[in-house]
């Protein structure tokens, strides 16, 4: 073997070893989107040896993608239409440890993935869970949310949204993807394979989500809304149905509804 290209591998394999996350971001026309710059300003003070960002983008036309030419950040741009096909494309290429599905609409604290990284055995094979979940609307009743989202959703009944960004043991994660292509409720499908191996783990660092959809349709018009569409889920209907629902004057997941 060519002693050059020896080194060039074993470095490439001790970069991987030591890889920590490699952070997904499924990204469409984000540039309205304050905490996505904030985002990508913020993972740029994180060590590349320890942290892969990866941005999926399903060709963005409102500048987007002109945005991301200028970070040092994996970019795929990709024709696929869901949030799902773009998580099934991030966890593909991923290396890290752990993989951290990060929504685009949420922004964690400097300090989380070290928080997270303290509290998480990274050699447990099926580990798994979300940060605690923060509405940045002001709005009493969203603060009850906030809480039901944690201490009933994540804690009791096993499912944690995108918006908590979901972390992943490696092997846990190539178990459960691909997941199947859907408009909606991607991020339950995922929650439900998971727990078939292990309970979710709540990290006390938190996630704060945007609160556009409340803020868009009223915080009760919005919030009675998915329960109906949780309810449309269990019951079996088509996940175009139901989106085409949820998307309806607020298209931010998926492309050309």
């Amino acid at each position: 073997m060519d002693s050059t290209n020896g080194k060039t591998s074993l470095i490439l394999l001790l970069k991987v070893i030591n890889l920590f996350f490699s952070i997904i971001i499924p990204t469409y026309n984000e540039m309205n989107n304050h905490y996505f710059k904030q985002t990508l300003d913020n993972f740029l003070s994180y060590p590349s040896k320890e942290v892969e960002i990866i941005i999926v983008d399903s060709s963005s036309s409102d500048g987007t993608k002109c945005l991301l030419g200028k970070y040092p950040y994996r970019v795929i741009q990709t024709h696929e239409k869901s949030r799902a096909a773009r998580l099934n494309i991030g966890v593909s290429v991923a290396r890290g440890q752990f993989t951290l599905l990060h929504h685009p609409r949420s922004i964690l604290n400097k300090s989380a993935l070290d928080i997270c990284r303290s509290q998480l055995d990274f050699n447990a094979s099926y580990c798994w869970g979300g940060f605690t979940l923060k509405h940045d609307h002001p709005h009493k009743f969203l603060r009850f949310v906030s809480w039901y989202s944690n201490e009933v959703r994540v804690r009791r009944k096993k499912i944690v949204y995108l918006d908590h960004c979901i972390f992943i043991s490696l092997d846990l994660a190539k178990k459960v993807f691909p997941i199947k292509d859907v408009e909606i409720f991607e991020d339950t499908i995922i929650s439900e394979k998971l727990a078939t191996f292990s309970d979710p783990i709540l990290i006390k660092s938190q996630s704060l989500t945007s609160s556009i959809r409340f803020n868009t349709r009223g915080v009760l018009k919005q919030f009675f809304l998915n329960q109906f569409l949780k309810l449309l889920f269990k019951c079996g209907f088509s996940d175009r149905f139901m989106n085409k629902i949820y998307e309806s004057n607020c298209h931010l997941n998926v492309t050309n509804l």
